[in-house]
């Protein structure tokens, strides 16, 4: 409290910390996908450009776990924690990376008021793959929807099978893939390539676009 008081009598608005991550929470299927032993943390499921995560070390698929010596049990715990830190100053977190705990610091932003622009969700007629892998049919990103979404790697999922591992994981026509097992998808080949080489009963987490936000699902091929 004396901090906002501070903040107010200084410049008239409070300014919040930012790192500029999108996060989740881990459930259990999750964790199994990403080797955890339990459930624990916030999951990064996109970085913002220009953003202090993005200045930082801190990657997609990272799972906070610790913010300044705190334990971030849930995704709720980590807006609290930045909401809190003072602009400018640098904070230390504690991440999972691929089964290793590592030091990542960051270095505090403010929170801007704009939010994301709309995506324009128009269906692009293009060639699409015809494999049908995991349950759906997908298909290169065009140059205008790479533009719009600010990427440049992806696969858009064009159709579904009725049942099958796609939509049991929750993925909708519309979605894009930008990660399945922990490699990037940069188009119809390397999706063909990591999911034709999935092991099957062995839980996986991918990573989908959809609307303004990102979200790990957990695929069981």
């Amino acid at each position: 409290a004396m901090q906002v008081a501070d903040q107010l009598r200084a410049g008239g608005k409070v300014k919040r910390g930012w790192l500029g991550v999108t996060i989740q929470d881990v459930n259990r299927e999750l964790a199994e996908a990403l080797d955890m032993d339990k459930p624990f943390g916030a999951l990064v499921s996109s970085v913002l450009p220009e953003s202090p995560a993005s200045k930082s070390d801190l990657q997609v698929e990272d799972v906070i776990v610790e913010y300044n010596g705190k334990p971030v049990r849930f995704s709720s715990d980590l807006p609290f924690f930045v909401g809190r830190s003072k602009v400018g100053t640098t904070a230390d977190l504690t991440v999972l990376r691929s089964g290793k705990l590592l030091n990542v610091k960051v270095k505090i932003g403010h929170l801007p008021e704009s939010g994301t622009a709309a995506l324009d969700k128009k269906n692009h007629s293009s060639k699409k793959d015809t494999t049908g892998l995991l349950g759906m049919y997908v298909r290169d990103l065009s140059k205008e929807e790479k533009k719009q979404l600010d990427l440049d790697y992806g696969v858009l999922v064009v159709q579904l099978k009725a049942n099958s591992t796609a939509v049991n994981a929750g993925i909708r026509k519309g979605d894009v893939l930008l990660m399945l097992n922990k490699k990037k998808i940069d188009n119809v080949k390397t999706y063909n390539a990591i999911a034709g080489s999935l092991k099957k009963g062995r839980p996986v987490a991918i990573l989908v676009r959809r609307g303004n936000g990102s979200q790990f699902l957990v695929l069981k091929p």
